[in-house]
């Protein structure tokens, strides 16, 4: 006897989907026994992935046993939001940040590099800095129509006020990932 769960991937998890599943909630037939980290991975998600998983609301394990009816949200990394309190899938979160600087901003990458973190010139992925794992900082609003995925629009010109405003902006802590 089986059940039917709901689930609803976010962000580049949907890349694995079949189109008709992506950005969208769907149904699944799944076995009375099933966890939701092999419903996940049977999808073809890989687990590897996924920072957060919430069943009806509420952050699990991958090992969390599914019943009918349960409704599931799988998130990745999150990029401007702080998740270490509500991460059961591992001791930490995924987010590990790299950073592609555009021109101009030479100043705040050393800022950056100075504070552990792995800045690179987006000259070295002109064509999608975040491809590479990277977020984009930049003062060019036109770069997200460009087909950026994951960036930051800096307000400033100021290389102080642009460090404060990534520090805060994607909630870092002061000393780094390095």
């Amino acid at each position: 006897m089986g059940a039917t769960v709901y689930l609803r991937f976010y962000e580049e998890l949907n890349d694995y989907l079949p189109h008709g599943w992506r950005k969208a909630s769907f149904s699944q037939p799944v076995s009375t026994d099933a966890s939701v980290g092999v419903v996940i991975t049977q999808l073809g998600v890989p687990l590897d992935l996924v920072e957060l998983i919430l069943v009806n609301g509420e952050s699990v394990s991958a090992g969390h046993r599914l019943s009918d009816g349960d409704r599931v949200s799988v998130y990745p990394m999150f990029e401007a939001l702080d998740v270490e309190e509500l991460v059961r899938l591992r001791d930490r979160p995924l987010r590990h940040i790299r950073f592609a600087v555009d021109g101009g901003l030479d100043a705040l990458a050393e800022k950056l590099r100075a504070r552990g973190f792995d800045v690179a010139a987006a000259r070295e992925s002109p064509d999608r800095p975040d491809a590479a794992g990277r977020v984009l900082l930049t003062r060019d609003g036109t770069r997200f129509q460009q087909g950026v995925m994951r960036g930051y629009l800096l307000k400033s010109d100021d290389p102080d006020v642009q460090l404060e405003e990534v520090m805060t902006g994607l909630d870092l802590a002061d000393d780094g990932q390095a």
